[in-house]
């Protein structure tokens, strides 16, 4: 049963299983601390704004926020073939 439903869930949601792998990597490789999880709403919208110190920020960010997050780029650096 847990094997056919997490075939299932791959399937429906493929995003759920390469959060979980990057998190998984992540997360061997990297310690997170979150501080000031209080501050993210639990409902609507909010600007989650990164200062990029590093080439990972997205994954780091994808880690600790609970919530699903969304990414705005430069079109051009988004139509790329290994990107999409």
């Amino acid at each position: 049963m847990a094997l056919a439903g997490s075939i299932y869930t791959i399937a429906k949601l493929p995003q759920s299983l390469v959060r979980l792998i990057f998190s998984c990597i992540m997360s061997w490789r990297y310690k997170v601390s979150v501080e000031g999880m209080k501050n993210i709403p639990e409902r609507n919208g909010m600007l989650l704004l990164e200062n990029h110190i590093s080439w990972i920020d997205w994954a780091i960010i994808q880690i600790a926020c609970p919530r699903p997050v969304s990414f705005v780029m430069h079109k051009r650096i988004y139509e790329r073939w290994y990107l999409q």
